[in-house]
């Protein structure tokens, strides 16, 4: 009997460097430690189901839930990590993930 096809990654690799990406730098200088935990939280949700999140408002309170960080704070994060190109801005944009 076959396997069915697994959606998702089991893991991801983390760069060593990542917290000397500037952008990640400048994540970490404005919102602090929590603003890493966020980055963090944020790729395992994405590659734990592929490669990419719709990120709507049920996606927005129930990754803030997850996190314990506040929807306003949660959304300024993102918006930095789009406006300085970690996300994609064009994917962001046009089909908000």
């Amino acid at each position: 009997m076959a396997r069915p096809p697994k959606e998702g990654l089991d893991y991801f690799p983390l760069d060593v460097d990542i917290s000397a990406d500037e952008r990640v730098e400048f994540i970490e200088a404005r919102y602090g430690l929590e603003g890493f935990a966020v980055i963090i939280k944020l790729l395992t949700a994405i590659y734990r189901n592929g490669y990419y999140i719709k990120w709507d408002e049920m996606q927005i309170y129930v990754t803030s839930r997850r996190v314990s960080y506040p929807v306003n704070h949660l959304t300024d994060v993102v918006n930095d990590l789009v406006n300085y190109d970690f996300f994609n801005k064009n994917l962001y944009e046009k089909y908000k993930i």
